[in-house]
């Protein structure tokens, strides 16, 4: 019997860094609009938790759903 793989909702962090690249900016400014550390910037996008969309999604002016994919 064949195994179901179960799609996880995560941030789509190439979107994120495509943005970021676009607009010329970095990590730790990143991290300033969204009044954290570059650290936790770092954590964000190597954990991917989807509970930062919104956030990041204010700071780029699009939607949370934009910044989110499936893995």
């Amino acid at each position: 019997m064949l195994k179901e793989k179960t799609m996880k909702l995560i941030l789509n962090t190439k979107r994120i860094h495509n943005e970021l690249a676009r607009l010329n900016k970095n990590q730790n400014w990143l991290a300033k609009e969204l009044g954290t550390s570059r650290q936790n910037v770092h954590r964000i996008l190597r954990n991917k938790p989807i509970t930062q969309a919104d956030k990041i999604a204010n700071v780029f002016g699009c939607e949370a759903k934009d910044l989110i994919t499936y893995e």
